[in-house]
């Protein structure tokens, strides 16, 4: 029989882990934040300066915002607002996304981890002109806060959106 020890990483709620087999026991070891679950906008603690944000989910930054991550990592941001269309990160992939400036503008955005942070860096083009975007999803340690950095550049005006949302009960 082998027993099954969970251990945390300090500053890193339960995840998905992997596995490392040791003698008679297995020790799981966590990877990366779950930023997976229902969250709701705290915009007393956001700092929401422009329209851009979170494109294609109906606002820069919706009242709530749902997530699912599946085991290889990859994660679906949705929003109950009428028209949104999800957002669908491959980590380690390029990502076709929503861009700010309608319907059909769209961006490629690539997608990685940086320690327990997630990366999603990329461009395209709104209205004939270049848009860059950076965004960064962090994690509390206790898991029940989510913070979404979002750096917009277009035509060589950069505006930060940082939006903070409180995980919801179940």
């Amino acid at each position: 029989m082998v027993a099954i020890g969970v251990l945390g990483v300090v500053g890193v709620p339960e995840t998905r882990a992997v596995g490392q087999q040791t003698g008679r026991s297995v020790t799981i070891v966590a990877e990366h934040p779950d930023f997976s679950g229902t969250w709701r906008l705290d915009v007393a603690q956001s700092e929401i300066t422009s329209s851009e944000g979170l494109a294609g989910l109906g606002a820069a930054a919706p009242e709530n915002l749902y997530i699912t991550q599946a085991l290889n990592g990859a994660l679906i941001l949705s929003s109950r607002i009428n028209g949104a269309q999800p957002r669908n990160y491959i980590i380690g992939g390029d990502n076709l996304l929503p861009a700010p400036g309608g319907e059909d503008a769209r961006m490629v955005i690539s997608s990685r981890w940086n320690g327990n942070n997630l990366v999603n860096e990329g461009s395209g083009e709104v209205e004939g002109k270049l848009l860059v975007v950076r965004e960064m999803f962090s994690l509390s340690s206790d898991g029940q806060l989510l913070q979404l950095e979002v750096t917009t550049a277009v035509a060589g005006t950069e505006v930060t959106n940082i939006i903070i949302y409180n995980k919801a009960e179940n």
